[in-house]
C-alpha cells in the first residue's frame, strides 16, 4: 500500500510540474521570467548545493545571453 501511495504522490507531482510549465509557456511575451529549481534535498548534498551555486547562475547567464528575456 505504501508503494501505491508513493507512486500516486509522484504522479501528482509530475502533473503539477507539467501544469506549471504549460501555464508559464502561455505567457510567451513576458520579458522577465522566474526559473524555479528544486531538489527536495538540503544544499549539503553535493548535487543540491551545486544547483544553487553553479547551475542557477549558469542557466541565468545562458538564458539572458541567448534570448531577450531577463531572469528574476
Amino acid at each position: 500500500m505504501r508503494l501505491i501511495s508513493k507512486s500516486l504522490l509522484g504522479l501528482a507531482s509530475v502533473g503539477l510540474v507539467a501544469g506549471g510549465l504549460l501555464a508559464a509557456s502561455s505567457q510567451a511575451d513576458a520579458k522577465t521570467i522566474v526559473v524555479r529549481i528544486g531538489s527536495g534535498h538540503p544544499p549539503t548534498v553535493v548535487y543540491a548545493g551545486l544547483m544553487k551555486t553553479f547551475y542557477q547562475t549558469e542557466l541565468k547567464k545562458a538564458i539572458e545571453a541567448k534570448t531577450s528575456h531577463k531572469v528574476k
